[in-house]
């Protein structure tokens, strides 16, 4: 427990960590439960298709149905 403390007393900072604490009223908890809810909406995003299937329409002259 001692090299941690050693370790915090000793930190000197980087303002990207402090500005995200601030936005959080210096609380890391909430600040590592945004970050961590930032990276699952990440993970879950999904890219739109790139392609959209065409089904085959009996009815058509060229037997395609443009998709609706």
């Amino acid at each position: 427990m001692a090299a941690t403390q050693e370790i915090i007393d000793g930190w000197q900072g980087d303002d990207e960590v402090e500005a995200v604490l601030a936005e959080f009223d210096g609380d890391p908890r909430k600040a590592i439960r945004a970050l961590l809810d930032d990276i699952a909406v990440l993970a879950d995003d999904r890219p739109a298709p790139l392609l959209q299937i065409v089904e085959p329409d009996p009815e058509s002259a060229w037997g395609m149905r443009r998709p609706s």
